[in-house]
């Protein structure tokens, strides 16, 4: 089975095929490919002024090329190379996750099926789950034979174990019934499928280990995880598969990996690094991807003792009532800043929260209370901006509409999402208004969380002038390139 990531978003197809560590599945990484012919091989993360422009520079160049992919001629110039491994299979998975790259996912169906036109296609990923089941029809027609949506990783993993589709598939559209599967060809891309200067790359590239699929609280007013068919049901991966994969990837060099998921409970965060302590430095650096938990003594202690040199909360807004009276959160906020004073009493210094806003809910006053916020906790190091969206179907569709005189008639990216009239240049001027007050890096969500990512790779010696610098280059991104969503390159 060879399954394609497209250009365009991170590795997290390969992270999960790591974490499977199944022989039997090969990986073309076009996004990686793309990286290299933008950005070459010799460029080093440095934190002056001149580099950090050339990074924006190329991040930029990053998205316009991306754009031009959606001419399928040009999709085949690109592709070509790889047409003669591509002919080594039968089933292909093409990974599917925003909608301004559905274009692609159907240039890449068309080129495979027009080298191998016997050829078993799927397509899975997040805007399918998102999406389902109206989606679905539109990408049968447009030549993929099934379209997958639920938990594909596990679903590989049944593929592989037992040769049957049909049993795998639990839940899938299929245009010509039960496909089938050859055996595995002995001429495969090979694995691992980094560059060796992936880490130096200005555009870097970050694993994802995933510690949980679905959600165990669902009940955010905005989260489109409950809509997902088949994998809004918590599940948590067992801490050996975990610690497995990590293994894995530190003994193919890889340097730091994200351990992410929609969120972990507390005490199954707690034993996880326990054990992941019990590690030594047999597993990479890795990063934290969280829901806002309180962070008491111990775990403060596990994080700082373990390899874990990142933390990603989804705080999403500091205030009580937008935190859980507008956003449903249901977080402990007095709690959860008492855990942040004791990251801090444990020395640790790279944590990163989410902020979600909207110029429904968020005056300047309510921004200046942010900037407070982010000023006041030295463990908090940089933040990632998210434009709040008002998405139909939700509660926070209702809760919108109470605040607006007239309702929001045009849609903005996927046609389920909206925002008020002139949101965009709002949140351009509010961008811009917490970076003058806040002197910390930040991300932004349409950016595909840039900062974050080079975050990762900053070491702590660096932290002073990247802190300085580096928030100045990120406003620069998005004022080169700025939309109010992902969906912006069709």
């Amino acid at each position: 089975m060879l399954l394609i990531q497209l250009p365009g978003y991170g590795l997290q197809t390969a992270s999960s095929v790591y974490a499977l560590q199944e022989e039997g599945v090969d990986i073309l990484d076009l996004n990686l490919d793309l990286t290299r012919q933008i950005c070459g091989d010799g460029y080093r993360l440095a934190t002056d002024d001149d580099s950090l422009s050339k990074l924006c520079g190329h991040v930029v160049d990053f998205k316009s090329r991306v754009k031009r992919l959606h001419d399928f001629d040009a999709f085949s110039g690109f592709v070509s190379p790889h047409a003669g491994k591509i002919r080594g299979y039968k089933l292909f998975g093409v990974s599917l996750n925003g909608d301004w790259l559905k274009p692609l996912a159907v240039n890449m169906a068309a080129f495979i099926r027009g080298i191998r036109p016997d050829a078993t296609i799927a397509v899975g990923g997040a805007l399918i789950l998102d999406y389902y089941p109206e989606i679905a029809p539109s990408l049968l027609d447009a030549g993929f034979d099934i379209v997958v949506f639920g938990d594909g990783r596990s679903q590989v993993r049944e593929l592989l174990s037992s040769g049957d589709v049909e049993r795998c598939f639990s839940s899938v559209f299929s245009r010509n019934g039960t496909p089938w599967i050859t055996s595995r060809k002995e001429a495969p891309l090979g694995m691992p499928r980094f560059h060796p200067n992936i880490s130096l790359y200005p555009y870097p590239q970050i694993l994802t280990v995933p510690i949980n699929m679905g959600c165990y609280y669902g009940r955010c007013s905005f989260c489109a995880e409950r809509s997902y068919s088949g994998s809004s049901a918590y599940y948590k991966f067992p801490n050996e598969e975990i610690i497995s994969a990590l293994r894995h990837m530190h003994a193919s060099g890889v340097p730091f990996v994200w351990l992410g998921g929609s969120g972990i409970r507390k005490e199954e965060l707690r034993g996880l690094l326990k054990e992941l302590n019990a590690c030594g430095d047999g597993i990479p650096k890795y990063g934290l991807e969280s829901r806002a938990i309180a962070i008491d003594e111990e775990l403060a202690g596990l994080l700082k003792r373990s390899r874990c040199s990142k933390i990603s909360f989804g705080l999403e807004c500091p205030d009580e009532h937008i935190c859980n009276q507008i956003y449903n959160k249901g977080i402990d906020i007095p709690g959860f800043l008492a855990g942040l004073r004791h990251l801090e009493q444990a020395g640790y210094q790279r944590v990163s929260i989410n902020i979600v806003i909207s110029s429904l809910f968020h005056d300047g006053a309510k921004l200046d209370d942010i900037a407070g916020f982010l000023n006041s906790y030295d463990c908090v190091t940089d933040y990632v901006l998210y434009l709040l969206s008002v998405t139909q179907g939700r509660s926070i569709e209702t809760i919108a509409a109470g605040r607006l005189e007239k309702p929001m008639a045009k849609p903005l990216g996927p046609e389920h999402m909206f925002w008020p009239e002139g949101e965009a240049e709002w949140f351009k001027g509010a961008m811009r208004y917490l970076a003058a007050q806040v002197e910390k890096p930040f991300g932004v969500f349409m950016d595909e969380n840039t900062s974050l990512q080079l975050w990762s790779l900053v070491e702590d010696d660096q932290i002073p002038d990247f802190r300085r610098r580096f928030y100045r280059a990120q406003l620069s991104i998005s004022n080169a390139d700025f939309k109010p969503n992902k969906p912006v390159w069709r």
